[in-house]
This record gives C-alpha cells, structure tokens and sequence, in this order.
C-alpha cells in the first residue's frame, strides 16, 4: 500500500468528516503518527480500517477529545473513540476507561489479543467487528453491557475469557459469523449458568480454576514486620491498608510500610485482601 499524501494540512483541521480516512477498501493509508492541534469534530468511522496509524495526538487542552496511551478519547477520558489499528497485535485497556465506543475497534487486521479488564463496563456497538485475527478475548468482571454485533465477522476467535460468573445478556449478533468451536471459559461453578443462556450455550463452555492473573496475585506475599507491613511480589502495584475500623492508613507502591500504632489492619493488593496483625511497632 501507498502512504497517503502529506497530511500536514491536519494542523489546521477543525473538523474531520465520516469516513474521512477509512482506508479499509482503498490502496492508501495514513502515516503511523497524526497530530491533530486543532480539531473540534471528528465524525464517525473516521479512522476505520487505518491499519498503519499508531498513535492519535490532539492538544491536551482539547474541549471534546483527548488522547490515552495514542488513542483518541472523549476529553474526560473514559471513553475509547478509535484505536489506532497499527497500534499493536495484543492490548489491554488501562484503567480509568469504561466505555468502548462503537466501532473503536472494528477492522484493525492487526489485532490477536484484547483484554478488556480493569474498569470497563460497556463495550459499543460493532466495537470489534471484522477483525478476521482476533483470536483471544478477556471480559473482566465489571462489563455488564455488551452491544450488538461486538465480535461479528470475528472468524479468528477461538476463546473468550469470562471473568463474570453472570453472563451478560446479549443479542443474537454479538458473535455473528464466530465459528461455534470457540470455548468460553468461565469461572468455576458458573458453567451451568452459562450452558442455559442465550447465546453464551451455542458455544464451548468450559471452567477454569484460576487465570495468569490469580496465580499472580496468589504469589504476593503480604506479613507483619516489627514496627510496619512487608509487601513482596508486587513491586509496581498500589497498595492500600486500613485500620480495623476503615479508615485508610497508607496508599502508595512501597514495599515496607512503617506503622506506628499496635492493632489490626487490613491491606488490599490488587484483588488480594489480608489482615494483618501488628504486636509491636517502633
């Protein structure tokens, strides 16, 4: 494919039409970085099938958007507006973005690996649709909305990971065109659960015990030291603990944790959770 011709003219751009890079069908395609300073509109499945670009840039000031980790968002920054589809083969939302908007990620060829953990809930209408290499989804437990035709035209995708024991309800064309040999891999004792409803039953269905990330978390090692609380195996985490009565004592990614009053406290790591008792403080 050709690269487009110099779009230096972005810099001036206000407003970005529908489809006004949609390359998915054409010979061309856009530079792997736009820059967009100005920009007060840009319309719909402006960036569809743009897999080359990977990164989206406007002016953090911006009234209507934003850019996170180069995609383009809603100005406040929750909401996934389009992805850039040379992005990456595998992603995982950061935290902070609940909402994918629809269509944000339809078409990108690139695309292996989605996880769509931490906080979203509600993923947008056609918001992966047609990406023929998608082969492995990751729904976290907080996505209680999933619009229609999400994954259709996913012919790749061979499991989905469902970190929720309740299935969410969806329609008949969320997983159009997925080929039925696809295993949904659910938490234990929710298979049942998912055989018996919609959708959810046309498909493999099978429990795991424990994911990467459990193991992971089942690895970090939380104790009482004299005079504060040790933390090891997760360096680069937040860490928060409490007094027996609730209030938070100390947040922050150290390791040891000086504490000076005796009592109970209680630490969160991740999705871990451990009270600890202290005898003796400093």
């Amino acid at each position: 494919k050709a690269i487009l011709p110099s779009v230096d003219f972005l810099k001036y751009a206000e407003i970005i039409g529908d489809y006004c890079f949609d390359v998915k069908s054409k010979e061309e395609s856009l530079p792997e970085f736009l820059y967009l300073p100005r920009v007060k509109h840009i319309g719909d499945y402006a960036f569809m099938g743009c897999n080359s670009l990977k990164e989206i840039l406007v002016e953090s000031g911006n009234v209507k958007y934003s850019s996170v980790d180069g995609m383009l968002c809603n100005r406040q920054g929750w909401e996934i507006i389009s992805w850039p589809g040379g992005k990456a083969t595998e992603y995982t939302i950061p935290q902070g973005i609940t909402n994918i908007k629809q269509d944000a990620f339809s078409y990108c060829e690139h695309l292996e690996k989605i996880e769509l953990i931490n906080d979203v809930t509600t993923i947008g209408s056609y918001a992966f649709s047609d990406n023929a290499n998608l082969k492995t989804v990751i729904l976290g437990e907080k996505v209680t909305s999933i619009k229609e035709g999400v994954f259709s035209y996913c012919s790749s995708l061979n499991e989905i990971y469902c970190k929720n024991a309740v299935p969410v309800t969806i329609t008949s064309d969320v997983f159009k065109k997925v080929p039925t040999t696809c295993t949904i891999y659910v938490p234990i004792g929710a298979k049942s659960t998912y055989q018996s409803t919609d959708i959810w039953k046309n498909f493999r269905i099978e429990e795991i015990s424990s994911s990467v990330e459990d193991e992971f978390i089942q690895s970090i090692d939380v104790r009482g030291v004299d005079g504060g609380i040790l933390i090891s195996g997760a360096d680069n985490m937040d860490k928060f603990i409490y007094s027996i009565n609730g209030e938070l004592v100390y947040k922050g990614m150290d390791t040891y944790i000086k504490i000076f009053t005796k009592g109970v406290y209680i630490v969160k790591v991740g999705s871990k959770i451990v009270k600890v008792i202290l005898k003796s403080v400093y």
